[in-house]
Parts: structure tokens; sequence; C-alpha cells
């Protein structure tokens, strides 16, 4: 300790230059400090660290109540991010973002223009759903700011929009009573969900006459693999200035990954606390958020409502399946009987088998039983291996019927070609989606898929978890391998989603022997779902019961020690120790450890990996190697898989020349480690990897 005070001691006599003091002298004056040498005298320090070190006493002996430890804890927080991000803009010359104003009609005008007219049947919830929302805003929302709220409403109800709209309607009124900008933040758990709500934000936006010179200051993405770039003023920032206006979150609405939020409250490193600042007084939006992990929904409903309380965060928590993160009393629903809603629709029927395991044989008999040639089918499994095996026997068995899409590298004509294929042989289309595959196949294939489902033609896709939540496609039918409830919940939203067909489409349910549900989840998330599904058929507005009582059964039996450990350590102040417990030890995603391999599948890829060999791995200035890695990053993880290792050991290939660990697939060595169509081998000299 004594040595930090030597070092801020030489610091506070540096301060006392003339030269450093003229140059902060007008700042420091509007703080009311006209003379930096009264305040930082040796009786000032000596009374601070008094107050310091008693105040240090209480909470680590914990004499102090919670609520003073809790308020500590916050300030704590709010001011180290005040100080390392203006630290960091400071030395780096960053000039301020001006905020601005967003008409709070803008959603209104937007719905008016491009959805006028109903085109589905589900048009009308949609509409009944966001004007009692709107409603709710003028009814009952009186002690603003500070509120936790949740929008509860059924798959494909137009959520995005609604939620944006009340926003922009709530942080109108909060400047009106409050007199100050709360700034929008849009958290979801992934980021292919997050690209597709980006799009929507971004049209939205557009409407607005001075978006396009000034986009960043109104909408900004932000996730680890987002494209660093920061428009205002008709001017592109530096990507030093941009990285550090998009870490820090300086726009009016923010479209970014739980990762990054819950890093950033529950958090000890300064890359995520530096944007914990603009969190305070915003309007947090939290979509798809049963996605959190069950164990640390007691953690994480503590620091909401911590936000809430002590500074003015407006939480809107907004799902289809009403996971139990907030107990009875503690959220206002927008919706006034969001059960009313559920109970008119009739889109699916859930057929569950799910008391016995069944076989594989018997798995993929079923699957050829409900396709129907004419119909689109879904098909989900837990495992990469799985989705593999699936995929290649559906193959072999229909091999005069299916025509596998590759997506990305094929020409982007591929959608045409499908189409004339399928009117001349009568071949139907068969796609692979899951994380084994680069994302640019995955992007492609989508896509491919949005345009080729969305004119009602038929089409088998076999995936992973990766389509559950957000995709905004809609099959005919579905099949998924047992998992948690809430996720089967979340595929059956892609079934029939529009609610076009006459009869419901059908949603099936199998325990699938080997399908690595048990490991993929816990055991007790697949034997919740096991007792309450069964072998039973149920209709659509039976889900949101089922759900409800699977979240009670594995709230009351989960083991949230992690969670307490990590709220004690934040009310000490235990922020980062290696010998307790500390929110250090905080982790949303806990992963395996995982090998970077490149992918060159074309010449294109080719010149990437080039480009970022000699701008990034060879170069040796560090400024310029850094700014050249925050421009190639988006185009450079496009084409990265990264299998765990205990699955990649077998079939690596070479490691890239100027890396360690980054390991890279030539495009003249392609067969031997990647498939076109399912990605990565896992063994060498197999077609398809079983493992």
């Amino acid at each position: 300790m004594r040595e930090h005070l030597k070092a801020l001691w030489s610091q506070k006599e540096d301060l006392l230059q003339e030269s450093r003091f003229s140059d902060m002298a007008e700042e420091l004056q509007s703080l009311g400090i006209k003379d930096i040498g009264l305040f930082l005298t040796e009786e000032t320090f000596i009374t601070i660290f008094k107050l310091l070190f008693r105040l240090n006493r209480q909470i680590s002996e914990e004499l102090a109540s919670e609520k003073l430890r809790m308020t500590v804890a916050l300030w704590t927080m709010l001011l180290f991010s005040v100080l390392i991000d203006a630290d960091k803009r400071r030395a780096a010359k960053v000039a301020t973002v001006k905020r601005r104003q967003i008409p709070p009609d803008l959603v209104d005008r937007y719905i008016k223009k491009h959805f006028n007219e109903e085109r589905t049947p589900l048009d009308s919830l949609r509409r009944q759903l966001y004007h009692e929302v709107m409603g709710s805003l003028a009814r009952s929302l009186n002690d603003l700011p500070g509120k936790i709220l949740t929008l509860t409403a059924p798959t494909g109800s137009g959520k995005t929009l609604t939620a944006l709209s009340f926003a922009f309607k709530l942080r109108r009124r909060i400047d009106q009573e409050m007199e100050y900008l709360p700034r929008i933040i849009y958290a979801l758990p992934f980021i292919s969900i997050i690209e597709q709500n980006y799009s929507v934000f971004y049209d939205v936006l557009s409407e607005l006459p001075e978006f396009p010179r000034n986009e960043h200051a109104y909408l900004l993405k932000h996730h680890h693999l987002a494209e660093i770039r920061y428009r205002e003023g008709s001017e592109e920032r530096g990507v030093d200035e941009g990285l550090l206006l998009t870490e820090s979150w300086e726009s009016e609405v923010i479209v970014t990954t739980f990762v990054q939020l819950l890093h950033s409250i529950i958090g000890f490193k300064n890359s995520f606390l530096k944007k914990f600042h603009n969190i305070i007084g915003s309007i947090l939006i939290l979509d798809e958020v049963q996605s959190i992990p069950v164990e640390q929904w007691p953690l994480v409903r503590n620091f909401l409502k911590l936000l809430s309380k002590k500074f003015g965060v407006t939480v809107i928590q907004m799902t289809a399946t009403r996971p139990l993160i907030f107990q009875e009393g503690e959220a206002q629903e927008l919706i006034p009987s969001p059960e009313m809603h559920f109970q008119k629709l009739h889109r699916t029927l859930l057929k569950a088998k799910t008391q016995e395991k069944i076989s594989l044989d018997f798995f993929e008999e079923k699957i050829i039983e409900t396709w129907d040639e004419n119909n689109s089918l879904l098909v989900v499994l837990n495992t990469i291996s799985m989705s593999i095996k699936v995929y290649e026997a559906l193959k072999a068995k229909l091999t005069d019927k299916l025509l596998p899409c590759i997506g990305y590298p094929k020409t982007t004509q591929e959608g045409e070609i499908m189409r004339l294929l399928a009117r001349t042989k009568k071949m139907v289309p068969i796609v692979y989606l899951s994380t084994n595959i680069n994302p640019l196949q995955r992007v492609a294939r989508i896509d491919f898929l949005k345009a080729w489902v969305g004119q009602g033609l038929p089409v088998i896709v076999i995936s992973t978890q990766v389509i559950e939540a957000g995709v905004d496609l809609d099959f005919q039918s579905v099949i998924r391998d047992i998992g948690p409830l809430d996720s089967i919940v979340q595929v059956a939203g892609r079934c029939n989603r529009s609610a076009t067909k006459e009869t419901p489409g059908m949603v099936q349910v199998y325990h699938l022997d080997g399908g690595g549900a048990e490991h993929v989840y816990k055991k007790l998330h697949v034997w919740g779902t096991s007792k309450i599904l069964g072998d039973g058929v149920y209709p659509e507005n039976t889900y949101i019961q089922g759900v409800e009582r699977f979240f009670k059964r594995i709230h009351e039996r989960i083991d949230t020690e992690q969670s307490q450990e990590i709220w004690k350590a934040f009310l000490k102040l235990d922020f980062y120790r290696e010998d307790l417990s500390s929110v250090s030890d905080y982790r949303l995603i806990t992963e395996g450890p995982q090998v970077p391999i490149f992918t060159v599948l074309t010449g294109e890829d080719e010149i990437v990996l080039k480009q970022f060999k000699e701008q990034v791995l060879y170069e040796k200035d560090f400024k310029k190697r850094r700014e050249a890695f925050l421009t190639w990053r988006r185009v450079f993880h496009e084409r990265l898989i990264t299998p765990r290792i205990e699955r990649a050991i077998q079939n690596l290939p070479p490691v890239l020349e100027g890396s360690k660990d980054l390991h890279f697939i030539p495009k003249d060595q392609v067969e031997d480690f990647y498939d076109l169509e399912t990605g990565f081998k896992w063994q060498p000299g197999e077609d398809a990897c079983v493992w």
C-alpha cells in the first residue's frame, strides 16, 4: 500500500505543476475547483484516506449494513467507469458526441408506412399487443424512472418493434419529467439475432433525415465481432476513436449481447466497466432473457434490482416463456392479460414422446414418415455429431429426392439453381446448420432459407440449437430431440409462425438415445422437461403454463451457490481475488478449451488471410498492428471456426506461420479437413465425422 501511495504522491506533485494545471483549469473551474493546490493538500489526502480505510474496515468486517455496502460498491463501479473512460478519451483526444433527440412516434410512423395492411392472421394480434403496451405508458407508470417491467407475448407477435416504440415514448417522458435523456440498450443472447434486430432498428431510424450523416450517434451495434466504425457529422472517426466510442456505448440506441451487458454490470475488467456509467439511467430491454442460465437468475436479479432502485435504470424483460428471474410483485406487466393472447393461439400442436429413449434408426424413420415432399421440415438436434449423423443418413435414404445446399462459397445464384432443379428433377434442398460450418456459410444458408421458405417451397433443415431463438423462419413441421422446455417452445416458434396454415403445424419431441441432451444441458433440465411433457399432446395455448411449471421445478432444485458467493464478494468490494470468491469469478458462458481454425475455401479467403498475415501477424509496430487487427477482425472471424480442442485434436490442420495457436485450412487441403456441407472434419479420412 505504501508503494502505491508513493506513486500517487508523485502524480499529485506532477499535477501541481503550473503547466499541468493550466491544461485543465477551465474544466476544474466548471466543477467548482478554483485552485487545485487547495484541493491536493496533504491534509485533504490524509482525511480522504482515513475515511476510506474506515469504510473498508466496516465492509470487510461486515459491520456496515447491506444497504451501505451495496451503495458503496455501486458508486465504486460508477466512479471507476467514469475515470477510465475519461482517461482513455483524453489520452486519445476523442471529441465528445452530441446527444440527439428521437421522435417518440417514430415507430408509429414506420409501422403505418410499411405495415398498414394486415397480411397474415397474426397481424391483428400484433396490432392489439402494440396498442396495449403503448396504453400502459400513460395508464400506470407513475414513479419513473427505475422500474422493472415485463413484456410477455407469443413468438412472432412483434415484440421487437413494440418494445422499441415503448422505449422511445418512455425516453421522451423521462426527458420531460426528469430533464435527462436515457440511452436505450437492447440486449440479446446471440450475435445472429443481433444482426437481424439491428437491421430492423436501422430501418426505423433511417426515417430520420439526419440519420445517414450521424448513423452511429443514433444507433450502435456492439459485440466482439462487430465491425469498428463510427460515423458522426458526415465523417468516419478513426479506428481507435471509433473503438473507444463503441466500447463506451456513446449512442442513443445500443444493440448488444448479454455477455457485454452482464459482464459490465457484474464486472471487474476496465474493458467492460468503462461503459458502466452509460448504463446508469438507461432503458434496458432484455430480449430472450430465459437464455440466461437458471443458476445465475438470483445474481442477475440482484444486480438489476439494484441498478433500478439506486441508479434509475428501467428494465424491460421481454419473453414468450416468462422465466422466474423476478419474483412475484417485483416486475410490472405491460400487457394487462398476457395469458389471454396465448389462449387465442392454435398455430402448433406439440406431440411428446419423452418417457422412454428412442433409437437413432427410429428417430430417422419418424423424420421420413413426417416429411411431406411439398412441405418444409425443421429437425433440431442437441450435438454437432448427432446432427451430422442424421444429415448424412437422410441424404443416403432419400438420395433421389434431396439436394444439398452448400451456400458460400457457391455463387449468389444458388437460389435460382435450386429452384430450377426442384422444378425439373423434383429435388428438394436439404440444408445443414451448426457452428461446425463457418459463419459465412451459416449466413448464406439462412439467407437462402428466408427466400426459399418465404415462398412456401419445400425444404428439410437439419440444425443444432443455432436456429432456436430469433431466426425469422417459418416451417410447416418441426422435430426436435429433447431439451429444456423453454428451448422446445422457442423452436416451436419456427413452426406455422405466421398462422397461415388452416390446421396446426406439428411439433414432435423425442428423447433420442445418445442425443447428448444431458451433456449439452444439465440433467435437471432434461428431467424437468420429461416430467412435464411425458408422452402427451399439447396445444399451443397451454405452452406458457407448461414452461412456468418447468421453470418452477428447475428453480427449486438448481444450485445457486456460486451466484450467492459472487453477490457476497460484490458487497465486500472483492472485485478480483485469487484466494477467495470474487466478482471476477462470474462467467455468463462457460466453455471448454477451443482451437481457432481459419477456413480458406475460396480465392477471396486467401486474400483475407494474406492481408491479415502481412498487416497483423508480421507487423512490428504495435499501433499499426492493433489498428489493422480491428479493421480485419470482422471479415477474419467470418471465416473462423472454433471447435472444442478434444474434438479437433484428432485432425488438426497446420498452424498459421507467425502465430502460436491459430490454425488454418489451406485451400488445396480443404478435402482433408473440411466438408463443404457439414463443416470441420473431426477425424482424418472420413467423409462425415462420427464421434
